[in-house]
């Protein structure tokens, strides 16, 4: 971290104190330290165009997989000396951003070469289950936060959800499924590289993973401790039903629905647009999913925040429905 980077940091301490109080009644496990980030030329620079041209040969070797070529580099005194350790940092990302596990393990391996958040959101963009067991195996824990332009990552979980393999590993190496990002206005000019303090009440790899993945991921999650009530469970299958084309969208709804109500759902919990999950069922006629809510103790009567209606007030216009 710079000097600039560091007295800001220094600066936030005791707003980050504040924000990580509101979670001291949870009694939860401290957070692992973040990871380190990396150099800026490799975040927007392509390896043939490194800011360091006497190691642009490295980069590109690291990015197109050349093993072979890392290892002559590595091997070669005067040139290891050209690279120094931030120079094995730079090249372990472009061959992570590639994909070039082999290059990736003979950097970590035989390097070691010191482990960046780069390499982990990397290993996100491509849902790669090898990279994650090498990061895991030099170190890397699935709850410490990846740096980025005012914190608006996170952690890994939550942009893993939508693959089984990934997200069940991530989860049984003690990836925390209600820690992430704060998603209102707390994150502002936190700056580059910034690791804010996380809200370890979220609902989001739930609300992720409801709408658009496997059912069984759900599961995952709520079998690993997430908590139902953090979430919009009941919402999300809604909308998994009516605004994404998922594979069995049409029976999901209620297996879902009943699995979030067996883990404490809020059966009349509102969001400020959609109201309860009965009104938003109404609101897309879905008057099977209506019934079922209805059946489980849903109140029609609970009023939606934005508008001041509730759902029997929304079902009065359907001539057809016996509301």
């Amino acid at each position: 971290m710079d000097r600039d980077n560091a007295r800001s940091d220094a600066s936030k301490e005791p707003l980050r104190r504040i924000k990580y109080s509101y979670f001291e009644h949870l009694n939860l496990p401290p957070l692992p330290p973040p990871l380190p980030g990396c150099s800026t030329s490799v975040l927007f620079k392509r390896a043939e165009n490194h800011s360091n041209e006497s190691v642009r040969p490295f980069m590109v070797a690291c990015d197109k997989g050349f093993l072979d070529e890392v290892k002559a580099w590595t091997e070669d005194g005067q040139r290891i000396e050209d690279l120094q350790q931030l120079g094995l940092q730079d090249g372990l990302v472009y061959a992570a951003r590639a994909n070039q596990i082999e290059v990736v393990r003979y950097l970590l391996d035989e390097r070691w070469t010191p482990l960046n958040g780069e390499v982990v959101r990397e290993a996100c963009d491509d849902l790669s289950l090898p990279m994650f067991e090498l990061c895991v195996q030099h170190g890397y824990h699935p709850n410490q936060q990846i740096p980025s332009r005012d914190g608006h990552f996170g952690v890994a979980i939550n942009h893993c959800v939508q693959d089984v393999d990934t997200a069940r590993f991530l989860l049984e190496h003690g990836a925390d499924p209600d820690l992430a990002t704060f998603k209102d206005g707390r994150l502002q000019d936190w700056g580059e590289k910034a690791t804010p303090p996380m809200d370890r009440t979220s609902g989001l790899a739930l609300d992720l993973a409801v709408e658009k993945s496997p059912i069984i991921v759900v599961q995952m999650l709520l079998e690993h401790g997430a908590h139902a009530q953090y979430s919009r469970l009941l919402h999300g299958a809604i909308e998994r039903l009516n605004c994404h084309s998922i594979p069995g969208a049409q029976t999901d709804w209620r297996p879902l629905m009943e699995m979030a109500l067996n883990h404490r759902a809020e059966i009349n919990g509102r969001t400020y647009s959609d109201g309860t999950a009965l009104s938003s069922a109404v609101h897309h006629e879905n008057w099977e999913i209506v019934e079922f809510l209805i059946e489980k103790g849903a109140d029609p009567f609970v009023k939606w925040p934005a508008s001041k209606h509730n759902s029997f007030d929304s079902a009065l216009k359907f001539e057809d429905q016996p509301w």
